[in-house]
């Protein structure tokens, strides 16, 4: 067993695999994965790839090791019909957009876009095995160690850390999507009869948020104001509308029919003339009724991407003619720091629809 910080773990479960000699990896077998053996080797792991899905114990993992980034090969000779009920709710329901599915093209596909898993974290070992991944995710996970070591040293913003595939970045994003999902949920479990079911995502990243949004259940529009997450975002996601808003954005031709609009880390950088035009735009798009998202850093240093709370709400009021009120607020803290820096706020849109 191991608990040094940054091995790679590989489940080579009932079966022998001719594993890469490698000083970063370690290798588990069916017999080394009892409950006290299984956290401990876990504990700092930096990855942990799974072989042999079918006989790993994911009913064991407690919560803070669903944090370490996985990489799960599909059994071989199986399609996803055939997949779906085994793996389905103890491992694809679980996994996250820091994971990665090993397979061929046709089952990881389809369980893909029944769990909205993001079409870039996809492995294809063609006719080789999928132990041939191993030395590549080694290489790939130590690259992303040393980046976000990088952006740690000169405090950069933390969303920008998150997305690469460390189990800081993951358990961050994990503290932050749980949050951002139990308030769609409580939206959607509240939404009148007859409604669009509509949500509106400004900041969707790579595809992080419309993977939230879509398990909530909602149909999903796209924006970020990178064009190249939006490249991003469209690829993980094509099924999904992903565009930037522009410079002076419209209402996209739906004024007044989204149920939800969120709001990921995309005001904090801006100045407060794009800010307000950013939340005049999400608000006309909101149907009376409709609830406006906001999650972004709450706290920070001086000159950093950041927005008070107070300022947020400030801004949402005067945009909104008063006829916003504050639904919900969460404080949020992540693994690592000592104070609570991120704050998750809703505000709910009042009055009746507009009459063009």
């Amino acid at each position: 067993m191991t608990s040094e910080t940054g091995k790679t773990i590989v489940y080579t479960g009932r079966w022998p695999v001719d594993l890469p000699a490698h000083v970063d990896v370690v290798a588990l077998d069916e017999w080394q994965v009892l409950p006290r053996d299984l956290e401990r080797a876990l504990d700092r792991a930096a990855q942990l790839i799974i072989l042999d899905s079918l006989s790993f114990p994911f009913d064991l993992l407690p919560s803070r090791l669903w944090d370490v980034p996985m990489a799960v090969a599909l059994p071989a000779g199986l399609d996803h019909r055939e997949l779906d009920p085994l793996l389905g709710g103890p491992v694809l329901s679980r996994l996250g957009f820091h994971d990665l599915l090993i397979g061929s093209q046709e089952p990881c596909t389809e369980l893909a876009r029944t769990y909205h898993l993001p079409r870039a974290h996809h492995l294809d070992p063609g006719d080789g095995e999928p132990a041939a991944a191993v030395p590549r995710l080694v290489d790939q996970a130590a690259l992303h160690r040393e980046v976000h070591a990088q952006l740690q040293a000169r405090s950069v913003r933390r969303r920008d850390a998150w997305v690469l595939r460390t189990r800081a970045g993951k358990s961050a994003f994990n503290v932050e999507s749980a949050a951002v999902a139990l308030e769609l949920k409580r939206i959607a479990a509240q939404l009148p009869w007859g409604t669009s079911g509509r949500a509106v995502i400004l900041g969707c990243g790579s595809g992080e948020w419309l993977m939230v949004a879509l398990r909530a259940g909602f149909k999903v529009t796209g924006f970020d104001l990178s064009h190249a997450a939006v490249e991003r975002s469209h690829f993980n996601y094509p099924e999904v509308p992903v565009r930037h808003p522009g410079t002076q954005p419209a209402a996209h031709g739906s004024a007044e029919t989204a149920d939800v609009a969120l709001v990921n880390g995309a005001l904090g950088p801006l100045n407060q003339e794009a800010r307000w035009r950013m939340l005049e735009w999400l608000w006309s798009m909101l149907r009376p009724g409709g609830c406006l998202v906001v999650l972004d850093d709450c706290v920070g240093e001086r000159g950093g991407d950041w927005i008070p709370a107070a300022d947020l709400t400030a801004a949402v009021v005067e945009v909104t003619a008063n006829h916003a009120v504050l639904q919900e607020a969460r404080a949020l803290r992540l693994d690592g720091e000592s104070y609570h820096r991120v704050g998750l706020i809703t505000y709910a849109k009042l009055g009746a629809a507009e009459r063009l």
